[in-house]
Parts: structure tokens; sequence; C-alpha cells
């Protein structure tokens, strides 16, 4: 007799929590990610040399009005050992170089971008800037930007 009320009441605990674990995962909403795309110079490449560690580039930031830096310098998180996914870096990039960065944003307890990561989507990018040039004819033609010197 004991062991049935024990059974009884051993899968009315059971339902009891999947009951509670479905209300908690019911309860956890994911807020949509803030992203960001701008445009600056890149001015120092920070490796992740212990294991773990992030690799930063920080990027002074040159073109963006409509969105509220913390700081002229951001740092953009471009890689780490977690899982990601993560967006893409390109490898030419150098000290000096005019960049174009989208990903998500970092904000501070004031509201205000901190920081940068391409953590979170295969989209987000930190790549050499494109300059539009129009020619003679009226054509729109794409080129890289030359480096900018650095003081």
């Amino acid at each position: 007799m004991y062991k049935s009320l024990i059974m009884v009441l051993a899968a009315f605990l059971l339902f009891a929590g999947m009951g509670l674990a479905d209300e908690i995962v019911e309860e956890e909403t994911v807020d949509e990610v803030a992203t960001v795309e701008f445009t600056g110079i890149a001015t120092e490449l920070f490796l992740g040399e212990m294991p773990g560690a992030p690799t930063i580039w920080t990027v002074d930031v040159t073109a963006d009005e409509e969105n509220n830096f913390c700081s002229d310098m951001i740092n953009v998180t471009v890689s780490q050992a977690t899982l990601g996914p993560w967006g893409t870096v390109d490898e030419n990039v150098t000290a000096g170089n005019t960049v174009e960065v989208y990903g998500a944003c970092i904000m501070d307890e004031t509201g205000c971008i901190a920081a940068v990561t391409l953590e979170g989507s295969a989209d987000y990018y930190l790549e050499l800037a494109t300059e539009e040039t129009e020619t003679e004819e009226g054509e729109v033609v794409e080129g890289e930007v030359a480096e900018e010197p650095t003081e």
C-alpha cells in the first residue's frame, strides 16, 4: 500500500515539475538584438593571447550620425572561443585602414553603445570600406578606400 502511495506522490511531483518548467520556458522572451552599422578607422588589434580571450579591433568612429556611442573609440569583438555564430572579418584590414562595421550593440547602463560584437549572426562584418566615385559618363565605380595616414 505504501508503495502505491509513494508512486502516486512521485507521479504528482513529476507532473507538477513539468508544468512549472513549461511556465518558466514560456516566460523567457529574448529581446530583439540592437544592431549598428558605421564607418571608422581601425586603430589597433588586440589578439586574444589566453585561451578563450577575445580578439578585438579598436575603431575610431568617423561616419555615424544616427547612433549614440559612448566614445569615438569603439571596441569591436571579432572573435572569441564561443559557439557563435560569428560574422566575418576582412583579414586584409590593418591599423590605419578605413573600415565598415556591422554588428550587435553592447549598451552600457545609460543606453549608449559601449562596444560592438560580431557574435550572433553570420551577417555581421568588419571589412575594408569601399568608396563610390562617379566617372565622367555618370557611372558609379566602387573601389577600396586608400589607407589613412597614422600620426
